[in-house]
Formats: structure tokens, C-alpha cells, sequence
């Protein structure tokens, strides 16, 4: 393993490079992301609203901003874009601190114009200085203020949620904006409820769907398929499409839908044709400090596994047997655990006398 690590060239991210990358392993603090088989990303919980984070899911595709990298040589990744800092949008200088400090300490609401739209969220101007507006904090009075034009020159509202003058570093939220005609709204809507939606537009992060006259949500690229398809090839403005409400967060006043919940599953197929001990084909995708990532082939097609991540864990591995990235070899599933969507994998052994062993 060490002449395999040794014989890797580095792979080396800018601070402040957007990059996207697909869930391997999630805890209650954070998601280790596969960047594309080139190193592993850390993202944490707090980049994210609890409801957010808590729809995460092994093989979510997730974009973030490099933060640096920690002691493990994982990159640090960050929903906001820290080393791209609050500054002035005209005319140069200081920031003056004092009116955002005072802004937040009072939760006043600010007046804000949308000036760059990305997949992390939203590049504000609020008083002649940029700041940033995550996705995870974009509510109601944007949402209803999209159109096919996007959001880009919108102007809004928000409060300050974070400030770091160390690094320049304003955070705003659309929290707690909402007034009680809207919440009387919002105490209409059912959960679970299936219905047909019309997309507004499709942002980088999201698509605004309108689900009945002057009332809107949001589909989350997470939520727009199963197979984590780029959102603006799934969806098209104008275009009508079922979808089923999975929250409704009152804190935002944004109703969020999923249009997979609707669809079928293809890793259900899997999970019910493989058992453990089943011998398959699989190729290794990454190599990281959890374990080794497979995607599972099945040249039969019979099982239709392709695309399948599978997973083996340290633990799980022969001493002494190395993998490297674009192997294929033979594996043992281990079990099938549909909450990642995942199979886990052990090692296929066979001694000399022909026999099989876990």
C-alpha cells in the first residue's frame, strides 16, 4: 500500500475553488465526499440547516468551497465560500464592521440585491459590500420572487447570521422573516401530499417549482432523481412534473419537494437479488482512510448493479492484499444496506485447497 501511495501524484485544490464531489461515509457532524477519485472531502453538519443535513444521504452528490486542508490530509470543504471574502463591490477600502455587527446584535433586516447565483447559494450585496447567502438559508421572499430569469438582480431581504472580520467573512440567513399571513399559508399545505408542480426555473442548486397559483417550493438537486443526474438536464422551465412535499420548514417559509420519492428506486432491485456470500464483479473507484469504494459490474445485466457503490472496510480487508484504483476484481457481498444505499463488501478469498472464506 505504501508503493501505491507513493507512486500517486498529489492532486492539489485552490482555496476557494468550488468543487463537487459524491457521499461515501455520513455521520451526525459531518459527510466524507469522494472528489471524483482524486481525494476526500469533509464537509461539516454546521454548513447546513438540521432539516438539510438531515436528508443527506451515502452517494448524494454535494458541492462545496475549499476551506484548506485538516491534519488527515482530507480536504475541507464549506457550502460558503470563506476564501472568496466579504469586500466592497464599488470603490475599494475597509470594511466598515460596525453597521453588520450592530445589524445582527438586533437581528435588523437588511436590503440585499442578488449578484451571483452558484451552486452553494447565493453572492449578495447588502450596503455597497458582498456577502453570502447559503442555500440551505434561502427563503421565502426569494423563492417568490423567481421567475425564468433566475434570481440573478432580485432584491430582498435578509438578516446577518454570521460575521468573522478575521476573514472578512459575512454569512446573511432569511430566517425569521416571515410574517403571520405567511405561516397561516404555510399551516395549509400538507405534508407527504403528491402533487403536480410547474418549474419555475432551475438554479444550480435547486429548481423553484410553483405548486399552485402564488404559492412555490423547492427541489433540491438531491431530491431530483436517484441517480444524481445533473439537475438541468432533468428539469426545463415550464415543464410539469409530480412531486411529493418532504418538509416544510416555517423557520424559512420553504416547502421542499422531491420528485424521486415518486419514482422507483433502481438500488431496490439490488437489494433484493443480492445476498450475502453472493460472489460479484466490481471495480475499485477510491482508496481512502475508511476503506475501499467499488462500483459493482455485472456483465449479465440480469442484476442491473452498474453504478452500484460498493463499499469494503479496512477491517474488512486480507492482510497483506493491496487494491489500487481501476482494479477489477472479485468480492463477497457482506450485506445490503439500503439506508446508504450501498452493498458492503468483503474479500473473496481461495486458498490452494479450493476452499471459500471470509
Amino acid at each position: 500500500m505504501e508503493d501505491l501511495l507513493s507512486s500517486v501524484k498529489p492532486i492539489f485544490f485552490s482555496r476557494g475553488q468550488e468543487i463537487t464531489g459524491q457521499i461515501m461515509v455520513k455521520t451526525d457532524r459531518e459527510a466524507v465526499l469522494d472528489l471524483n477519485g482524486k481525494s476526500d472531502g469533509i464537509i461539516s453538519s454546521r454548513d447546513f440547516s438540521s432539516e438539510a443535513f438531515a436528508k443527506l444521504k451515502v452517494g448524494d452528490v454535494v458541492s462545496g468551497f475549499v476551506v484548506g486542508e485538516n491534519d488527515s490530509g482530507q480536504i475541507q470543504l464549506s457550502t460558503s465560500p470563506k476564501s472568496a471574502p466579504a469586500r466592497r463591490s464599488r470603490g475599494g477600502g475597509s470594511i466598515s464592521w460596525d453597521h453588520f455587527i450592530q445589524a445582527k446584535n438586533q437581528q435588523t433586516p437588511l436590503n440585499a440585491k442578488v449578484i451571483e447565483v452558484n451552486k452553494g447559494g447565493l453572492m449578495l450585496e447588502v450596503a455597497g459590500v458582498r456577502g453570502f447567502l447559503p442555500s440551505s438559508l434561502i427563503g421565502y421572499h426569494l423563492i417568490h420572487q423567481v421567475d425564468q430569469n433566475g434570481l440573478s438582480g432580485k432584491e430582498t431581504t435578509v438578516l446577518v447570521s454570521e460575521i468573522d472580520e478575521d476573514s472578512n467573512r459575512l454569512i446573511f440567513t432569511q430566517k425569521d422573516l416571515l410574517g403571520e399571513d405567511i405561516k397561516q399559508i404555510l399551516d395549509k399545505i400538507s405534508m407527504q401530499k403528491e402533487i403536480t408542480a410547474k418549474v419555475l426555473t432551475v438554479l444550480p442548486f435547486a429548481a423553484v417549482v410553483e405548486m399552485e397559483k402564488g404559492v412555490n417550493g423547492v427541489v433540491f438537486s438531491s431530491e431530483a432523481s436517484w441517480e444524481g443526474t445533473n439537475l438541468a438536464t432533468l428539469l426545463t422551465a415550464g415543464q410539469e412534473v409530480k412531486a411529493k412535499i418532504i418538509s416544510i420548514d416555517k423557520d424559512l417559509g420553504r416547502v421542499s419537494l422531491s420528485v424521486k420519492q415518486l419514482q422507483k428506486n433502481p438500488f431496490d432491485e439490488v437489494a433484493e437479488k443480492l445476498q450475502p456470500d453472493d460472489v460479484v464483479k466490481a471495480m475499485v473507484t477510491q482508496i481512502n482512510d475508511q476503506g475501499v469504494n467499488f462500483e459493482l459490474k455485472d456483465p449479465s445485466s440480469e442484476l442491473g448493479t452498474g453504478g452500484i457503490v460498493g463499499f469494503m472496510e479496512n477491517s474488512k480487508k486480507e492482510a497483506g492484499v493491496s487494491y489500487e484504483v481501476g482494479q477489477s476484481v472479485q468480492v463477497l457481498v457482506d450485506s445490503v444496506d439500503k439506508r446508504r444505499q450501498r452493498v458492503n463488501l468483503a474479500p473473496f478469498i481461495t486458498t490452494t485447497k479450493g476452499l471459500i472464506y471470509k
